[in-house]
Order: C-alpha cells, then sequence, then structure tokens
C-alpha cells in the first residue's frame, strides 16, 4: 500500500499536461517533458481493467491548482500480451495509491528516459520488469 507521505514533497506541475487514451509503446507518441518523482507498481486481477495485468505508474506532480496526481501509466495485459501508456489524472490520490507498491529506491529522472528504457524492453521484458519488482 503506498501513500502520499511515501511519495513526499511533489512539485507543481506548470506545463499543461494532455491526459490521454492510451496507446501502444511502440507508438511514436513522445512523454511529456517532465521529471518523474516516484514509481509505483500493482497487478490487477480479472475483475479490473482488462482481464489480468500489471501496471506501472510513474508520478510527475500536482496541477498547479489541484492535489491530484499527474502520473506516467503503463499496463502490461496479459490477455493481448501487449504495452499500453498515457498520461493519467488522479483524483482523491490516497485512494489511487493505496493497491500500488511504492518504490523507495526510484531516482528523478526524466519522462523521456523512462519512456525509451520501458520501450526498449518490449512487452514480454516489460512484464519481467514490473514482476521483478513487486516481488521485491
Amino acid at each position: 500500500m503506498s501513500t502520499l507521505q511515501q511519495l513526499g514533497p511533489l512539485p507543481p506541475i506548470t506545463v499543461e499536461l494532455d491526459v490521454f487514451d492510451y496507446v501502444p509503446l511502440d507508438n511514436p507518441r513522445e512523454p511529456p517533458a517532465v521529471k518523474l518523482h516516484a514509481r509505483l507498481a500493482r497487478s490487477y486481477g480479472t475483475d479490473e481493467e482488462d482481464g489480468e495485468g500489471l501496471r506501472l505508474a510513474f508520478v510527475a506532480g500536482h496541477p498547479v491548482d489541484s492535489h491530484d496526481l499527474l502520473v506516467l501509466a503503463y499496463l502490461w495485459r496479459a490477455a493481448t500480451e501487449d504495452v499500453v501508456w498515457g498520461v493519467e489524472r488522479w483524483s482523491s490520490p490516497e485512494r489511487r495509491l493505496r493497491p500500488y507498491r511504492h518504490d523507495p529506491t526510484f531516482e528523478t529522472r526524466a519522462a523521456a528516459d523512462a519512456h525509451a528504457e520501458l520501450k526498449s524492453l518490449g512487452p514480454t521484458s516489460f512484464a519481467r520488469y514490473a514482476r521483478d519488482f513487486l516481488a521485491r
């Protein structure tokens, strides 16, 4: 279970981020030009989303006018064995954080760098990467 306290102080995001529907990991769309300050992961079952899968969420910060969280989210779906990603805005962040595991060793990095690393893994290695993180 993750909490806002574990994330520590997060910066306000002063640039406008487009929250968009998920696109395949190999889509040429670029991630937003922001820094990522926390990494979270969770698995989900068939009663949620598109069947069984894994989610990685990287927290960028919060909008200037809100306590919502802006998150770069990656989803591995077991049924289709693919990875999709998108920018999400989490209202009620305490509730949204509960099912996630927080990575206390994550160091702040550019969204473009994290995205390039995940893209280079491909779907199978992405799933292994997320499972390894959850197994710690």
